[in-house]
């Protein structure tokens, strides 16, 4: 919904917005990777070892973001800058989706480590700038990472972090089909 103008509410709308972006992109993405960590790195985090032209990039995006998401938002463009952060848990999903750490960590589990790292920090730096519009859930993410009180410089994240078992977070709305 665009701030200051009228919108258009129907409950179907909701449900699917929520379950695209909520569901399906920001709680999938946690669930990924804490249950890749808690399945291979006994729910530490990892360290990134030797960093990838794909993993600078996922890391280089945070820096226009935190300004785009800055501009638009003196600009009164809400849904703007939330789109905008939305749009980089995606490509966050994609990039670990990509990276499929769960292939690699057969043959390079520093490699796999690395990845998830990157997964992690992108998802932590997308909860601190979705805090404002969604504070108790994105409280949610930075408590299970161990980074309650983080800013959004890349690295926060210690590795060695032990994350907290959770529930899924935003679980998905079923519909029952008329």
């Amino acid at each position: 919904m665009v701030l200051g103008s009228d919108a258009n509410f129907t409950e179907d709308a909701f449900i699917k917005r929520y379950n695209s972006d909520l569901a399906n992109d920001f709680g999938n993405l946690l669930n990924r990777v804490s249950g890749f960590i808690a399945k291979n790195f006994d729910g530490v985090v990892p360290e990134a070892a030797k960093v990838t032209s794909d993993d600078e990039m996922i890391r280089g995006i945070i820096v226009n973001l935190e300004n785009r998401v800055k501009q638009k938002i003196q600009e009164f463009k809400i849904h703007e800058a939330i789109d905008d952060i939305i749009g980089y848990v995606g490509m966050a999903n994609k990039y670990l989706e990509q990276q499929a750490p769960w292939k690699v960590a057969k043959e390079d589990r520093a490699r796999a480590g690395t990845i998830l790292y990157h997964s992690c920090e992108a998802l932590r730096i997308s909860a601190v700038l979705l805090k404002p519009v969604m504070p108790s859930k994105t409280q949610t993410v930075l408590d299970i990472l161990g980074a309650g009180g983080s800013g959004l410089t890349w690295g926060e994240l210690k590795p060695g972090t032990k994350l907290q078992v959770h529930d899924a977070l935003f679980p998905r709305i079923e519909v029952e089909k008329k």
